[in-house]
C-alpha cells in the first residue's frame, strides 16, 4: 500500500512539473489588427495565451506613437494588418499608414527597429508579422524578422507573399493551440498540417512554404 501511495505521489508530482512552466506565463501580449474581419486573430490569441497566464490586449487600427516602446515591454507581439515589402503596418490614421520596418522607415509613422539599443527586445518571446510581404528582405527596409531577433527577441516570423485574412486567422488559432504548451516549431507544424483540413491545401502551402523565420524555433512563447 505504501508503495502504491508513493508511486501515485510521484506521478502527481511529475505531472505538476511537466505543466508548471506553461501555467507560469506572465506579462502582456499585444495583438495589433485592423477591422472586424481580423478580430479573430485577437480572439484566438487571447483564448490560448490567457489560459497560460498572459494578459492579452487588442489594438485596433493602432498608430505609431508607442510601437517601439511597447515592443520592449511585451512578451508576444502579433500583427495582423496590411503589409508591404519589409514593412508591417498597424493602422491608418488620417490617411497615413503607421507601422514598423527593420530600417529606413521615416521614423515618424514608420518606426525603425534598427533604432533600438542592443538587447532591448530580450524580453520578447515572439513577434508574428502577418502582413503581406512583411517577410521580404530588401536593401531599403531590411529583414524584419531578423532585425527583431538581432535586437534580442527569441523568435520572429513573417510571410514573403500575399496573405489572406481567413487563412491567417485560422493558422494563428492552430499555432497558439499547440504553442501554448509546446515549442514554436511544433506550433508551426501543427498549424501547417491542420490548415489543409480547416481551409484547403492551397492555404496550407501558402502559409507553410513562404515564411521568413528567425531566431530559436525550439524555444517557447511562454
Amino acid at each position: 500500500m505504501k508503495k502504491i501511495k508513493l508511486l501515485f505521489g510521484l506521478l502527481i508530482f511529475s505531472l505538476f512539473l511537466g505543466t508548471s512552466n506553461v501555467s507560469a506565463a506572465s506579462g502582456n501580449v499585444y495583438v495589433y489588427y485592423g477591422g472586424s474581419s481580423r478580430y479573430p486573430t485577437y480572439t484566438y490569441t487571447n483564448t490560448h495565451l490567457s489560459s497560460i497566464g498572459y494578459n492579452v490586449s487588442a489594438l485596433n487600427n493602432a498608430g505609431s506613437g508607442s510601437l517601439l516602446s511597447s515592443l520592449q515591454e511585451i512578451k508576444v507581439a502579433v500583427y495582423h494588418y496590411h503589409g508591404n515589402t519589409g514593412r508591417q503596418y498597424t493602422g491608418e490614421i488620417n490617411n497615413t499608414l503607421n507601422g514598423i520596418a527593420a530600417q529606413n522607415g521615416n521614423g515618424t509613422t514608420i518606426k525603425n527597429i534598427s533604432s533600438l539599443s542592443s538587447n532591448s527586445l530580450s524580453q520578447l518571446k515572439m513577434a508574428i508579422y502577418y502582413g503581406c510581404s512583411t517577410g521580404v528582405s530588401t536593401s531599403t527596409y531590411g529583414n524584419l524578422p531578423s532585425k527583431t531577433v538581432a535586437k534580442g527577441a527569441q523568435a520572429a516570423v513573417a510571410w514573403k507573399v500575399t496573405t489572406y485574412v481567413s487563412e491567417v486567422n485560422e493558422w494563428n488559432r492552430l499555432f497558439f493551440e499547440k504553442a501554448k504548451g509546446d515549442t514554436i516549431v511544433e506550433g508551426y507544424r501543427h498549424a501547417d498540417y491542420w490548415l489543409a483540413y480547416t481551409n484547403d491545401s492551397t492555404a496550407q502551402a501558402r502559409m507553410r512554404d513562404n515564411r521568413n523565420e528567425a531566431g530559436n524555433i525550439y524555444g517557447y512563447v511562454y
